[in-house]
C-alpha cells in the first residue's frame, strides 16, 4: 500500500501541474517575475494570517542561524526554479515543460549524495544520462528545428538554458527542504522560503523590468496561482518529512500526466510521439532512480 508521504507527493504534482495552467493563462497580462512575486506575496499573506491566529507566528523568529542560512538557500533555488518552470511554460506545451521538470529527481539523486549523504551509484549516473537523453528529445520536439529561423533558433537556445536550470533549481529546493523539514515546521519553512523568493523576486525586477503591479485582470489567476502554490507547498514539504527526496520528486511526476491533459483538453495541442517519448523515459528513468533507492533501504529496515 502507497505511503502517505507518496501520496502527498503525487497530490502535489497535481496541484503543481494545475497551478502552472493558471499562470499560463495570466502570461499575457503578467510577467514571469511580477507572477513570481504576487504569488509569493499571496501565499506569505495567508500564511501569516494563519500563523498569527493560531499563536505560532513568535516561534519564527526563533529560528537558529545555521537553519535560517539553509532556508535562505532554498529560497535562491526555489525562486529559480519557480521563475525558470513559469518561463519555460510560456514557449513550449505544458506536458513537454512538466516533462522536462520531471527530470528533477535524477539531480536530486546528485544533491541528495552532495547536502544529505544519500547513497549515488554508478547506476544513478547511467540513469541521469538516459534521462538527460529523453530531456534533449522533447526540448528538440518543441523547438521545431526543422523550421527554424532567427527567432525560433534564440527561443530554442533560451528553451535548452532553462530545460537545464529549471531541473537543477527545483532538485536542490527539494533537496533542501527535506533537510529542513527535519529541523523545523512545515509553515516555518514555507513563510521563509516564501519571503525570500519576494525578495529575489523584488531585486531582479528592480534590474529588469522595473517593480510595478500586474494588472487588474490578472490577479484572479495570481491569487489562485498562490492558494495552489501554497497548498503544493504544503503538501510537498509534509511529504519529504515523511519519504526520501527520490520518491517525492519521482511521485511528484503526476504533473507531467495532468501537464499533458490540460495540454491537450485546454490548448488543443496533442503532444508528438517525440515527445511523448522523451517524457517516458524521463518517468522510467527516474522511476529507476526511486526503486534503486527504496531496494537499497530495504535490507537496513530489516537489519
Amino acid at each position: 500500500m502507497m505511503s502517505l508521504g507518496l501520496v502527498l507527493a503525487f497530490l502535489s504534482g497535481c496541484v503543481v501541474a494545475t497551478s502552472s495552467l493558471v499562470v499560463k493563462l495570466a502570461s499575457g497580462h503578467a510577467t514571469v517575475l511580477q507572477a513570481t512575486l504576487f504569488r509569493n506575496v499571496i501565499m506569505i499573506s495567508v500564511l501569516c494570517v494563519f500563523l498569527t491566529m493560531s499563536g505560532e507566528m513568535g516561534s519564527l523568529f526563533r529560528t537558529p542561524r545555521r537553519t535560517m542560512a539553509w532556508m535562505l538557500v532554498r529560497s535562491v533555488a526555489s525562486f529559480l526554479a519557480l521563475a525558470s518552470v513559469y518561463a519555460l511554460n510560456s514557449l513550449i506545451p505544458l506536458g513537454d515543460a512538466a516533462a522536462i521538470a520531471g527530470s528533477a529527481p535524477i539531480f536530486t539523486g546528485l544533491f541528495g549524495f552532495l547536502i544529505l549523504k544519500e547513497a549515488w551509484t554508478i547506476l544513478h549516473i547511467l540513469s541521469a544520462i538516459v534521462c538527460w537523453l529523453g530531456v534533449v528529445l522533447v526540448v528538440y520536439t518543441s523547438g521545431n528545428p526543422a523550421e527554424a529561423n532567427e527567432s525560433t533558433s534564440t527561443s530554442l537556445y533560451l528553451t535548452t538554458i532553462l530545460s537545464t536550470a529549471v531541473p537543477l533549481s527545483i532538485a536542490l529546493s527539494l533537496v533542501l527542504s527535506r533537510k529542513l523539514a527535519q529541523r523545523r515546521s512545515v509553515y516555518h519553512n514555507i513563510v521563509v522560503t516564501s519571503f525570500g523568493i519576494i525578495c529575489c523576486s523584488l531585486v531582479a525586477m528592480s534590474l529588469t523590468e522595473g517593480v510595478h503591479l500586474p494588472s487588474a485582470a490578472t490577479w484572479k489567476y495570481l491569487i489562485c496561482a498562490g492558494i495552489g502554490g501554497l497548498l503544493s507547498q504544503f503538501l510537498m514539504t509534509k511529504a519529504l518529512s515523511m519519504e526520501s527526496a527520490a520518491s517525492c520528486a519521482l511521485m511528484r511526476n503526476s504533473r507531467v500526466v495532468v501537464g499533458f491533459m490540460f495540454q491537450i483538453l485546454i490548448y488543443n495541442q496533442h503532444p508528438t510521439l517525440q515527445s511523448l517519448t522523451g517524457a517516458g523515459i524521463v518517468i522510467a528513468t527516474t522511476a529507476v532512480v526511486s526503486i534503486l533507492k527504496s531496494n537499497k533501504k530495504s535490507p537496513e529496515k530489516s537489519n
